[in-house]
């Protein structure tokens, strides 16, 4: 397994590693795995070389992490979670709660989550710089977003960020898109969100979701996302590329995808969702076909 330097972080890991989001019970995206069962898979893709492990409090998969951690020592692993906060003085609760859940006195990475245009990067920049503050503190050790829009990844070039996980794959499928009119600014805001998901009915909310967030992303949009990585990591942050199999639509050719998202040199690492250890498996020989280890 390829070992990569997360940017400006020292922050060393695998290549690949291991998302825990199918867990997640969504009204867009229903669970694909229990809670329960990412415990194995986790320790199972430690034993191939995966030490990168990505959850979120969203999730709710912070207790697998944490019962993975039974097996694996916490210093051969770079734990990543996420908090959906808007507010600065919900931080560190947060903070507290997922160093409590995952039994760990440090987290590696704390990001941002779904962050989707300049409004709302702004908007939540309390709880960016609560994160920092905590970084200095030591309970983290690298600060970033989790981009779900190009206004987003924009703004991000002048804040003082160590990562972004970016959405990144050969067809488009589910990439950051324009997300900047009032339509995605209030769909991003978890009220708003929490409000519509108890009142619409699910094929309403489904199609709601789809009319802000496009399937595929034009390929002007795309263009622009390789750009804005590419410029991003030159200004020292490091890149992790998610959704590269495109929410399954190119799990049918998975040495293709792979070998388009480790071509791009500005990306450092990616974070897969797999659902099994055959298809960890099947990323895993893929990438090891793809790149270069002189």
């Amino acid at each position: 397994m390829k070992r990569v330097i997360l940017g400006k972080t020292g922050l060393e890991t695998s290549y690949i590693g291991l998302g825990t989001s199918a867990a997640y019970e969504g009204i867009v995206c229903p669970a694909k795995l229990k809670v329960d069962d990412y415990p194995e898979l986790l320790c199972f893709a430690y034993e191939h070389g995966v030490t990168l492990w990505d959850t979120s409090l969203t999730y709710g998969t912070h207790k697998a992490i944490r019962e993975a951690l039974r097996r694996v020592r916490r210093k051969d692993v770079v734990i990543c979670s996420k908090t959906a906060e808007v507010t600065a003085r919900k931080v560190r609760p947060s903070v507290e709660t997922a160093l409590k859940e995952i039994g760990t006195d440090y987290i590696d990475i704390f990001l941002l989550q779904c962050v989707r245009n300049g409004f709302d990067l702004w908007y939540r920049s309390g709880v960016l710089e609560a994160l920092l503050k905590m970084k200095e503190e030591g309970y983290i050790r690298a600060v970033g977003i989790a981009s779900h829009g190009l206004g987003a990844l924009e703004k991000s070039r002048a804040l003082d960020l160590d990562i972004i996980l970016g959405r990144i794959n050969c067809s488009g499928h589910s990439m950051d898109s324009r997300q900047d009119g009032l339509k995605s600014i209030f769909a991003g805001m978890p009220a708003i969100k929490k409000i519509s998901g108890a009142l619409l009915p699910d094929a309403l909310f489904k199609k709601a979701a789809a009319s802000v967030q496009p399937n595929i992303a034009s390929e002007t949009d795309r263009e622009t996302a390789l750009k804005l990585f590419q410029e991003l990591h030159g200004l020292g942050k490091s890149i992790i590329g998610m959704k590269i199999l495109g929410e399954g639509n190119l799990s049918d050719d998975i040495p293709s995808a792979v070998s388009y998202v480790t071509s791009l040199p500005f990306i450092d690492a990616v974070v897969v969702g797999c659902c099994s250890k055959k298809e960890l498996l099947e990323i895993i020989e893929a990438v090891d076909s793809a790149v270069s280890y002189t």
